[in-house]
């Protein structure tokens, strides 16, 4: 969804998923999916960008196992740490995606508590998912998958000009004047990062050493 692959090689970290509900027709018929998001963060800490949208109507190795596929496609080199939350055949995939497969998951408690934040933290997504879906919502349902992740896609792009439009009108205020919203996925920072970073390196330093 734009970007050099050299470049989420080089900077991209960790991303996070989430989803929307919505109805699209098909074979007569309207059926209920998920929109899949994924959204990356660099290695200084900021939200990069939407790595990508798909619409899926069960989940499932299959399905989890595309995603992994294209997110490599998309220049995504190596992952440390799945969170997978429940979410089914996730585990699955990603064992049949690595080039390592692991034999069992890190405990989630094994890492410190700004890297937990970090890992599981659901608040960048939700704040994402939250802004379209109020553009989601009334919209019935939609022609086909594609017809829903071009609405997302445009509307995330709608959303970040019209916030940066209104932080350039409000660039000579004090900041107490400030009333803009900040960036909703491109350049937001994720809290911690730095006590984060520093966590990963010494959990991982042979992983996390060659990006910094």
């Amino acid at each position: 969804m734009g970007g050099s692959a050299a470049r989420w090689r080089s900077s991209t970290l960790s991303s996070t998923t989430g989803a929307i509900r919505v109805k699209v027709r098909a074979d007569h018929r309207v059926t209920s999916r998920s929109a899949h998001i994924a959204v990356g963060v660099d290695m200084e800490g900021g939200l990069a960008r939407a790595l990508g949208i798909w619409v899926q109507v069960e989940e499932g190795s299959s399905f989890w196992a595309h995603v992994c596929a294209e997110l490599a496609n998309r220049g995504v080199a190596d992952v440390l740490i799945v969170c997978c939350d429940g979410l089914v055949g996730l585990p699955e995939a990603v064992e049949a995606t690595w080039e390592r497969a692991w034999d069992r998951f890190t405990p989630f408690l094994a890492f410190g508590p700004m890297l937990r934040r970090v890992i599981y933290t659901t608040n960048s997504i939700e704040s994402l998912n939250y802004q379209l879906r109020k553009v989601s919502k009334n919209r019935g349902s939609f022609p086909s998958d594609a017809a829903v992740v071009k609405l997302l896609w445009l509307a995330i792009c709608d959303i970040e000009d019209k916030r940066a439009r209104e932080r350039d009108k409000e660039a000579g205020l004090r900041a107490d004047k400030r009333r803009a919203k900040g960036r909703l996925v491109q350049g937001q920072v994720t809290t911690d990062w730095k006590q984060a970073l520093s966590q990963l390196t010494a959990a991982y330093p042979e992983r996390v050493a060659p990006y910094l």
